[in-house]
């Protein structure tokens, strides 16, 4: 007799989840990597209102200090979201060879935001000819480090709140990206053996193949 295995539950779509009190913040941080699994995942259920995905400790940490400080400071501007859903937009875009200026660019800009969230007192303008001086020549066009570093200083988000959850953010996209290549891969190495195994069958059939 086959055990059903019973289907992920999501919070009901009325459900509130409550703001966490700003103070509370440091604590909860800090509590994070100490906490069994089974905490965690629970802690997901409460600040997510869904069940949490199938990934490992380091994802479910990471993603939790995000949520923690989304929930206190509150999440970003709809500007923000927009231009993180065109850099992932690049991303997702195939493009042999050299990076393009569009990635390029959002990974310096990742760099400005985690500098500055590690470095509250270093001035924007200090922070970002020092990442544009280390990325200008990564462009695939020549660009001066002067002009790399005005384009990060205008695309910099203004609030330290919203500076400090790119950086977030980008800690987890950079984590995530070397699964999503080997999900890829994979994905991609199991087409090519369906491909060798439907050839040989119809070769074996003396059916033409399409």
């Amino acid at each position: 007799m086959t055990k059903r295995t019973k289907p992920a539950t999501a919070a009901p779509p009325g459900a509130v989840i409550p703001a966490i009190p700003r103070q509370d913040v440091p604590a909860r941080l800090a509590a994070l990597p100490g906490m069994p699994i089974g905490e965690l995942k629970d802690q997901w259920r409460s600040f997510f209102g869904t069940e949490p995905p199938p990934y490992n400790r380091r994802f479910l940490e990471s993603r939790l200090a995000y949520r923690i400080q989304e929930l206190a400071y509150g999440g970003l501007k709809r500007e923000t979201l927009g231009d993180f859903d065109a850099i992932c937009r690049a991303y997702a875009a195939p493009r042999p060879g050299r990076p393009s200026t569009a990635e390029t660019r959002a990974e310096a800009l990742y760099d400005l935001a985690i500098l500055l969230s590690l470095n509250p007192a270093l001035p924007r303008h200090t922070a970002a000819r020092r990442v544009a001086t280390q990325w200008h020549q990564r462009l695939p066009v020549r660009v001066e480090v002067k002009h790399l570093a005005e384009w990060l200083t205008d695309h910099l988000p203004r609030s330290r709140t919203e500076i400090v959850l790119m950086a977030n953010h980008a800690r987890i996209e950079r984590h995530l990206r070397p699964v999503r290549q080997l999900v890829e891969q994979i994905e991609r190495q199991q087409r090519e053996a369906r491909e060798v195994v439907r050839d040989k069958l119809m070769k074996g059939l003396g059916w033409p193949r399409r």
